[in-house]
């Protein structure tokens, strides 16, 4: 088997990787706020985030305290950009 046979049949082992450089406007390394009812308040909450990966359905995101979310066309109203 040559090389360029081997390196094709890795890259299809390979896990899904980013395929868009965008998913609904968010791109990889927007700062961005997730905005969240708590319930010990009367205000909503909004936690900032930076979008890490972008994939053809989703993107993810991770808050400050290292916490992963899940961007879809089911939670999308819960997010908006914002500049710092």
């Amino acid at each position: 088997m040559d090389i360029t046979k081997m390196t094709l049949k890795a890259m299809e082992n390979l896990p899904k990787t980013i395929k868009k450089k965008s998913f609904r406007g968010f791109c990889v390394g927007d700062h961005i706020l997730w905005r969240i009812d708590d319930f010990d308040t009367v205000k909503p909450v909004d936690v900032p985030c930076v979008v890490t990966e972008i994939f053809d359905d989703h993107a993810i995101a991770k808050s400050n305290d290292n916490m992963t979310l899940w961007i879809d066309d089911d939670t999308l109203q819960d997010y908006r950009k914002f500049s710092k």
